[in-house]
């Protein structure tokens, strides 16, 4: 499975990923991309090298219940099982981010970026809250 290294919207914004995405990062808002479809689920982990193997688990040991994680039924579907080693692609969106809930507010601003922008995301939680307060968290505005 590839990174992604520029972030391209369908609404013709590009966003450069200017941090170094490595499997090692802790704290960390992480993006995971389906080729098939273009679509994506963004996620929230403390050690991504620790998360993306039960995303990966959970794939290959699917079994259809209400509680199964979202990524394990979209690369279950009957078009994308055999294809999701070269289709599911990854990367660390931002990193190093201690506080908890700062982590998890900052994962649904990044949803609702990708929604704004016309992105299919994978996502069933997502809460309303503004760019805006994302951005000034990350003191980019």
């Amino acid at each position: 499975m590839d990174k992604i290294k520029t972030l391209k919207f369908k609404n013709g914004l590009e966003l450069p990923l200017l941090n170094t995405s490595d499997c090692n990062a802790h704290n960390c808002i992480y993006i995971l991309h389906c080729e098939i479809c273009d679509s994506f689920y963004i996620g929230q982990s403390s050690f991504f090298k620790k998360r993306f193997p039960n995303h990966i688990s959970s794939i290959n040991n699917f079994k259809y219940n209400k509680f199964e994680c979202k990524i394990a039924k979209h690369f279950n579907q009957q078009d994308h099982y055999d294809l999701f080693k070269k289709s599911l692609k990854w990367t660390i969106f931002v990193k190093n981010i201690i506080n908890v809930k700062l982590r998890l507010s900052t994962e649904q601003e990044v949803i609702r970026l990708f929604l704004e922008c016309g992105e299919k995301v994978l996502n069933e939680k997502i809460y309303n809250n503004s760019i805006k307060n994302f951005l000034t968290g990350l003191k980019l505005v």
